[in-house]
């Protein structure tokens, strides 16, 4: 299974079981219970430079997207602009996979596809 794959199967998993939380302020208040944080390339701002710090605090992994054809609201079927997902109930093997075969950029949980 590829990578894009890989991610396209956890995230739709998550929305099926209603196990996902989308939008930066909402994200950075329930980061506590995330497996993973998939964040879209394309967002920079204050609270998304929160959200790193305390998803490196919690050791959460964060996923880059870079790639344009994997985007967000395109894999999850969302009907508006998705830059930032986090998952909070996943097959822990599945994101495990999905890391190891993500480049890893840092020392500090954070990955890019």
């Amino acid at each position: 299974m590829t990578m894009s794959q890989l991610l396209k199967k956890i995230i739709q998993n998550s929305i099926k079981g209603k196990k996902y939380v989308i939008g930066s302020k909402e994200v950075l208040s329930s980061i506590k219970n995330s497996k993973l944080i998939i964040i879209s390339k394309l967002i920079k701002n204050n609270i998304t430079n929160k959200i790193l710090s305390e998803a490196k605090n919690e050791k959460i992994p964060i996923l880059f997207i870079e790639n344009q054809n994997l985007k967000l609201e395109k894999i999850s079927n969302i009907q508006f602009r998705v830059s930032i997902m986090s998952i909070t109930s996943s097959n822990d093997q599945d994101v495990k996979s999905l890391l190891q075969a993500a480049k890893t950029i840092t020392l500090n949980q954070q990955y890019i596809i």
